[in-house]
């Protein structure tokens, strides 16, 4: 009797620990010219009229809030010296609009491009200081662990002088 009890807390033990718990598919690679197939997750902008996608399995894609009040989303394609979204939100309080650049307090977004350390660095940013570009993001929904809105801004580039228009920015990320 003993035996067929230990068997079968081994077998429930079995089942129970090859089971997943997770009802989330994986995030689609794409070959960030066209926005992702997984409609679950994803970062998509255009940058001057140009669709952009992120790599929403890069480690270099994210959303976290490193401490209370705050909210940072990061996406990059798969060669991140090819671009990279950055946006910080300080006194982030869930769903709402909150201003960057100019008017937005230390609230910032940018795009970026190439890398310092072969001086083909850009960040095109609507910041300040640095800048006199705004922007905003309306994060429309902040629940389950799931951050969801949209995002636009006209980002100014110190390094190159010119400007680069972000359009039609929406993300649905898991924290």
């Amino acid at each position: 009797m003993k035996k067929i009890i230990y068997l079968s807390l081994m077998a429930f033990t079995l089942g129970t620990i090859s089971c997943s718990k997770s009802n989330d598919p994986a995030p689609a690679n794409n070959n960030n010219s066209t926005p992702t197939t997984n409609t679950n997750y994803y970062f998509t902008a255009k940058v001057d009229g140009v669709d952009w996608s992120a790599d929403m399995q890069s480690s270099n894609t994210m959303v976290s809030s490193p401490h209370a009040g705050s909210l940072s989303l990061q996406a990059a394609l798969s060669d991140v010296t090819k671009g990279v979204f950055l946006a910080n939100v300080f006194n982030y309080n869930g769903a709402g609009t909150y201003t960057m650049g100019t008017g937005g307090g230390n609230n910032y977004i940018r795009y970026t491009t190439g890398t310092a350390a072969n001086g083909s660095y850009s960040a095109w940013k609507a910041e300040t200081p640095g800048s006199t570009t705004t922007g905003k993001i309306v994060v429309t929904s902040a629940a389950n662990g799931v951050v969801e809105g949209t995002f636009e801004f006209d980002g100014y580039s110190e390094e190159t002088k010119d400007t680069k228009k972000i359009t039609e920015g929406k993300f649905r990320m898991k924290k």
